[in-house]
């Protein structure tokens, strides 16, 4: 696969049954804009999750907001007027997060993506997390906004006790 400016931006080679015999007949590539360093954090020691988001040189420079769900990915968040649903039930931890947009525990998680479409932002409990939240899950997206057109794909990350 090539991007708009001819760069090879995915490719794949099939070495089975051997290299010498390696026919593909269909390749689907799924898109995945965002990547997470790890999939669980301790609620009674806390942690830092590193989180990566990759939205295409297509996107440089474009104005992004990380959010989170404490009550999954579906049906989604319509953002009104845009017919944009985030893969993310909005709740009491979205509201927590975009009321507290970079702040010291959420480093990252507004702003522009970089010249190649990327941006990184840090979560860091600072602490323990309130008991209530051990054995659920948090699910992270982002999305691009001024206009919102576009939501990475959901990444989950369990809270263990």
């Amino acid at each position: 696969e090539v991007n708009s400016n001819g760069n090879v931006v995915w490719q794949h080679t099939n070495t089975l049954p051997n290299p010498n015999n390696n026919r593909v007949f269909k390749v689907r590539r799924y898109a995945h804009h965002l990547w997470l360093d790890n999939n669980y954090i301790s609620a009674t020691t806390g942690g830092s999750l590193n989180i990566h988001m990759e939205a295409g040189t297509d996107q440089a420079g474009r104005s992004f907001v990380l959010a989170a769900s404490a009550s999954g990915t579906s049906p989604g968040t319509t953002i009104p007027g845009t017919g944009l649903t985030v893969p993310l039930n909005r709740d009491f931890v979205t509201e927590f997060i975009l009321n507290n947009l970079n702040s010291p525990s959420l480093t990252g998680f507004a702003g522009n993506l970089d010249s190649e479409g990327s941006a990184d932002a840090l979560l860091d409990t600072l602490g323990p997390l309130p008991p209530a939240l051990a054995n659920r899950t948090i699910h992270f997206a982002f999305v691009l906004t001024n206009p919102a057109d576009f939501a990475s794909n959901p990444m989950a990350v369990g809270i263990v006790p």
